[in-house]
């Protein structure tokens, strides 16, 4: 190989080499940083969005713990008050239940989106499913009352018609527990 040619193709691969360097430190180096935003570090308006971020953050935890404090106070007005409430959606599905008619008929947080035909209490006053349906169906109030487990109950049945997102159902109010 004449020496013009081997300083030619030593030149080459020197440049390979070199790029082949480059390109892998590079490739490496942007596969170590790419967790962040470029140009964050210096970027006013980035910081502001995220401060906005931050605050509209904090502003849904103060909410959510409003909303288990009124939950949890709700929950102590009931008891105190000796009423049990279920709600079902407008396919007859339970949505919540109070801590009593949890306790009082042995129903947990499985039971939820179930339907009365499949959980909930069996009595030999009422059929809470038909009732309920009826509810829904006729969009009027209804009442019975008898006798369960030595308790003299009393069970209502309410329409509750919501915004339209989230449609209609049936709140169900036991008394006489004591």
């Amino acid at each position: 190989i004449p020496f013009l040619e081997l300083c030619q193709m030593k030149y080459v691969l020197i440049r390979t080499a070199a790029l082949a360097t480059v390109l892998f430190t590079t490739t490496t180096s942007a596969f170590a940083h790419c967790e962040i935003p470029c140009g964050i570090y210096g970027d006013d308006t980035r910081f502001a969005m995220i401060a906005e971020d931050i605050q509209t953050i904090e502003k849904s935890m103060l909410k959510i713990e409003e909303l288990s404090d009124l939950n949890s106070n709700m929950e102590l007005v009931l008891g105190l008050l000796k009423v049990g409430v279920l709600i079902l959606d407008s396919s007859g599905r339970i949505r919540r239940f109070s801590k009593l008619v949890g306790r009082e008929f042995q129903m947990e947080g499985h039971d939820v989106d179930r339907t009365l035909d499949v959980v909930g209490p069996r009595f030999d006053f009422v059929d809470l499913k038909k009732m309920s349906d009826a509810t829904l169906m006729t969009g009027t109030s209804d009442s019975a009352s008898g006798q369960h487990a030595g308790l003299d109950l009393t069970v209502e049945t309410h329409p509750v018609d919501r915004s339209e997102d989230e449609g209609h159902g049936v709140v169900l109010i036991f008394r006489g527990f004591r």
